[in-house]
C-alpha cells in the first residue's frame, strides 16, 4: 500500500503561491489599498508583477467578498504583527516569514506573562497589577477597558487584562484563518486562471508514475485531487484523502472553517496536562475540536488492512514530499514512520535536507533515526525532488 504525504511543497511545486509571506502581501496590500485608500503598497514581494497580481482582482471583488475581506483584515492584531516581522525580515534581506513560529512566541510570552502574576503574592485578585515589559507590541497595545473610560494598558497587567489579550487573540486568529481559507479558493483560483499556462502539463514525477492508495494532506487545498484523482473529487475523496489540517472552502462562514493554524505544545511533563490556558492556539486541539478527522490511522492499522510484511504489494510505503516535517506535526509523523516499513522523504535542496534530519532527531530520536537510515536496516530513504 502507497501512502501519499504532501506539504506545502507540493503546492509550490505546481506553481502555486501559497506561501504565508504570499499570502501576508496580499491580506496587507488589500489593507493598504482598499481600507485605508493608500496608493502605496506597503509589502512588495514582486516588483515586476504587483499590480498584475493583485489590482485587478481588487477592483473586481464582489460586495459581498469585499466586505468579508474587510471585517476579516481591518484592525486585526496578527496581521499587524506579521506585517512588522516580515518588514523587519525583508531590511535583512530574508524574504518569508512562519506564522506557527511567529504564533508560538507571542503566546508563550502571554503564558510568562500570566505566571508572573500568578507567581506574585500581592496579586490576590483581578483588580490588582503589576509591571512586567515585554517587546512584543501585540500583548502591549490590547487594553483592558476599566471604568470612567480608563483602560489598563502598556506594561502594566492584571490576570483579567491577561484574559482579555487571550480572547482578542484567538478571535482575531480564527479571523485570519477564514482569510487564509478565503485566499486560497476565490484568489488561488483567480490566480490559476488568469497567470498558469494551461497548455503545459504541470504534473511531475513521482505523482505521474506511483499509484497512491491514500493521501495524508497536510495542505488546506485540493491541489492533489483536481490534477491527479478528479475521478475520486466528491463522495470518494473522503476516504483516499484525509485533509488532517483543514480543507479550504470559499462557500464556508467563519464559524464553519475547519482550517487548522496554530503551535505545537511547549510545555512538559505534569504540566502539559494540567495547564490548558492557552489550548485553543495549539494544533493537536484544533484538529480535535474543528474535526480534521484521523482517517490515516486507520490506514496505518494493519488488523484492519489487507497487510502482509512479505508481499511488497502489502506493505505499507509513505512517500513525503514537500513537507519540512516540523516539530509542530511530531505526533503525526512519529507514527507514520513507524507503522510504515519505508518511508521515502523527498527534498528540495541540500540545505532542506540538512533540517528535515534536524527535525526527524527530534520527532523519532538520534537512536532510531540512525538504525532506520543504516545500509542494514533501511526504512526511511532520501531523495532529492524529481
Amino acid at each position: 500500500m502507497n501512502i501519499l504525504v504532501i506539504g506545502n511543497g507540493f503546492d509550490l511545486a505546481h506553481g502555486l503561491p501559497t506561501r504565508y509571506q504570499e499570502f501576508l502581501e496580499f491580506m496587507a496590500n488589500y489593507d493598504w489599498h482598499i481600507i485605508r485608500g493608500s496608493n502605496t503598497p506597503i509589502i512588495v514581494l514582486d516588483k515586476d508583477n504587483y499590480d498584475k497580481l493583485y489590482k485587478d482582482y481588487f477592483i473586481n471583488l464582489s460586495p459581498e467578498l469585499k466586505t468579508e475581506y474587510t471585517q476579516l483584515i481591518e484592525n486585526n492584531s496578527w496581521l499587524e504583527h506579521f506585517i512588522i516581522r516580515l518588514r523587519e525580515n525583508l531590511r535583512n534581506k530574508v524574504n518569508w516569514i512562519d506564522f506557527e513560529a511567529e504564533i508560538a512566541d507571542v503566546i508563550q510570552e502571554m503564558d510568562n506573562i500570566r505566571k508572573k502574576l500568578l507567581n506574585n503574592e500581592e496579586i490576590t485578585n483581578d483588580k490588582k497589577t503589576e509591571s512586567i515589559e515585554t517587546d512584543y507590541e501585540i500583548i502591549k497595545k490590547i487594553s483592558q477597558p476599566l471604568k470612567y473610560g480608563l483602560s489598563l494598558n502598556g506594561n502594566s497587567y492584571s490576570l483579567q487584562r491577561v484574559s482579555t489579550i487571550k480572547n482578542e487573540l484567538i478571535k482575531d486568529l480564527n479571523k485570519l484563518i477564514r482569510c487564509l481559507e478565503l485566499y486560497l479558493t476565490d484568489y488561488i483560483d483567480y490566480y490559476i486562471d488568469h497567470f498558469m499556462d494551461h497548455n503545459k502539463d504541470t504534473k511531475i514525477e513521482p505523482f505521474k508514475s506511483t499509484r497512491f492508495d491514500h493521501v495524508l494532506n497536510f495542505n488546506y487545498t485540493n491541489t492533489y485531487i483536481k490534477l491527479y484523482a478528479p475521478h475520486l473529487s466528491g463522495k470518494f475523496e473522503n476516504g483516499f484523502c484525509n485533509y488532517i489540517h483543514g480543507r479550504a472552502k470559499k462557500e464556508n462562514k467563519i464559524e464553519d472553517c475547519d482550517l487548522v493554524l496554530g503551535i505545537g505544545e511547549y510545555l512538559k511533563g505534569d504540566e502539559k496536562n494540567n495547564d490548558n490556558e492557552y489550548i485553543e492556539f495549539k494544533k493537536f486541539y484544533q484538529r480535535i475540536y474543528k474535526g480534521t478527522g484521523s482517517a490515516y490511522t486507520r490506514w496505518l492499522n494493519k488488523e484492519l488492512i489487507d497487510y502482509n510484511e512479505h508481499d511488497p504489494e502489502k506493505r505499507i510505503h509513505t512517500y513525503i514530499y514537500g513537507h519540512s516535517l516540523a516539530t509542530t506535526d511530531a505526533d503525526i509523523i512519529a507514527n507514520l514512520i513507524r507503522k510504515s516499513d519505508k518511508t521515502t522523504i523527498y527534498y528540495y535542496r541540500k540545505s532542506d535536507l540538512h533540517d528535515i534530519i534536524l527535525n526527524l532527531v527530534k520527532i523519532i530520536g538520534e537512536e532510531e533515526l540512525i538504525k532506520r537510515t543504516s545500509a542494514e536496516n533501511q526504512s526511511i530513504i532520501f531523495n532529492p525532488n524529481p
